[in-house]
């Protein structure tokens, strides 16, 4: 099993640069336009990756919050009814 995987694997990776080296002798742009295409594209994944990051860290900073909003008034509740027991213990003696 082992061996297939290799092969597949190697398969894989030369088929990945025969299309790489094919691509860049048909490419329809000089070297120089496809630097600058791929720097554009890029620069584009870059802005939309940092978005999606800044979401996420802005989506994660508020339900964190909300969380512990949540747990801190689970616990004054908590705190209340420990309180009340006690009274009520304290009560029937």
């Amino acid at each position: 099993m082992t061996d297939q995987r290799i092969r597949a694997f190697s398969y894989l990776v030369t088929g990945l640069g025969a299309g790489i080296l094919v691509g860049g002798l048909f490419a329809p742009r000089s070297g120089d336009a496809s630097r600058r295409l791929i720097l554009r594209k890029a620069q584009k994944v870059k802005r939309v990756v940092k978005s999606a990051a800044d979401d996420s860290t802005r989506f994660i900073t508020r339900r964190g919050t909300e969380v512990l909003d949540q747990a801190s008034e689970l616990m004054d509740r908590g705190k209340a009814v420990y309180r009340a027991a006690g009274k009520m213990v304290h009560a029937a003696l």
